[in-house]
């Protein structure tokens, strides 16, 4: 992941991965998918913070988390 990952700071974890998940409705992203995504990353304990209020470890993990809802099957 980059140092710093592009995300919009007012959104919560939630509705930003809900917002990616959608975007990405071509593909098998859900709300079982996110919620998977979301406990495989560690960001249950956030889901309700505003994405500018998380440390910069956290937001990497809400950017591996929007890379991961697609399910790829690589990921560098």
């Amino acid at each position: 992941m980059p140092e710093h990952v592009p995300l919009y700071n007012d959104m919560r974890v939630n509705e930003y991965l809900n917002y990616r998940a959608a975007l990405k409705a071509s593909t098998s992203a859900d709300e079982r998918t996110v919620g998977d995504v979301k406990e495989l990353c560690g960001l249950r304990e956030v889901e309700n913070k505003l994405i500018r209020a998380l440390s910069k470890g956290f937001r990497q993990r809400v950017g591996l988390a929007d890379a991961l809802l697609h399910e790829p099957d690589l990921l560098i």
